[in-house]
């Protein structure tokens, strides 16, 4: 009985680590100070709200300078009035 239950806690064990090492892996910082775990989530949220980033907040080191997100902040309907 204690080999049965033994094997079913190394085997939960075993299974919540992993899930936890694949779910939580993109928490790690990167190289530099622009690519921290909270810059990524800051990022990801004005992207989300479809929100101009700060000027406090660095754009993605990972994409190209021709791709870098910033939307705009005008509504669609006066931005088409703008121009």
């Amino acid at each position: 009985m204690s080999s049965y239950l033994s094997n079913i806690l190394t085997n939960t064990t075993s299974k919540y680590n992993t899930l936890r090492r694949n779910l939580l892996s993109d928490e790690v910082d990167g190289d530099t100070e622009d690519d921290s775990h909270l810059c990524r989530a800051l990022r990801a949220y004005y992207t989300e709200q479809n929100k101009a980033f700060p000027p406090w907040l660095p754009n993605d080191p990972k994409r190209s300078a021709s791709a870098r997100h910033r939307p705009s902040t005008l509504p669609r309907e006066a931005a088409a009035e703008a121009v």
